[in-house]
């Protein structure tokens, strides 16, 4: 009766063990992450890492300037002088008023993905990597690989990458 019992508790406690052994395990600190790129555009990720240290979400943007004859910031562009009015791209009617590709309709261009689209598709593809894929190498000042690898991609990513990567520098 006892080798039994003994059996019984053993084979439970194997199991709850198991059980307990089975989430993923990431390389990250859970919590919120925000890193930022400076320049002419600065842009920012914040990063969350879910309490198993695995990438949850990551969400991309820019601050913009949205020009505005008297706006109420000067912003040295490419171009020189702008004036107009400070905000994020995604501030923009949640990134949908912000035409990239002119002729927007109900935040859609047949045949064309937003700009919120592909950071969006971006992020993505670095929760599902669990990091920015070493593949995404810096060649010359841009990165090679990311337009190859995350399907519509056609922005330049270069600054988003470098925030995505300074947030999940402070997560590690």
């Amino acid at each position: 009766m006892k080798k039994s019992l003994l059996a019984l508790f053993l084979l439970v406690l194997v199991g709850t063990l198991a059980a307990c052994g089975g989430a993923e395990q990431g390389e990250y600190t859970p919590g919120v992450y925000h890193g930022y790129t400076v320049g002419n555009q600065p842009s920012y990720a914040v990063v969350t890492v879910d309490e198993n240290g695995m990438i949850e979400s990551v969400l991309v943007d820019e601050v913009y300037l949205k020009t505005e004859e008297g706006g109420e910031i000067t912003w040295e562009g490419r171009t020189g002088p702008t004036e107009g009015i400070a905000t994020t791209k995604r501030a923009l009617d949640d990134g949908c008023g912000y035409d990239m590709h002119g002729g927007v309709v109900d935040c859609q261009v047949e045949g064309e993905m937003m700009w919120w689209e592909q950071v969006d598709a971006l992020g993505q593809a670095v929760v599902d990597a669990q990091g920015v894929p070493s593949d995404w190498s810096l060649v010359d000042g841009s990165f090679e690989n990311p337009s190859d690898a995350v399907a519509g991609l056609s922005i330049t990513v270069d600054s988003y990458i470098s925030a995505i990567e300074d947030a999940l520098d402070k997560a590690q």
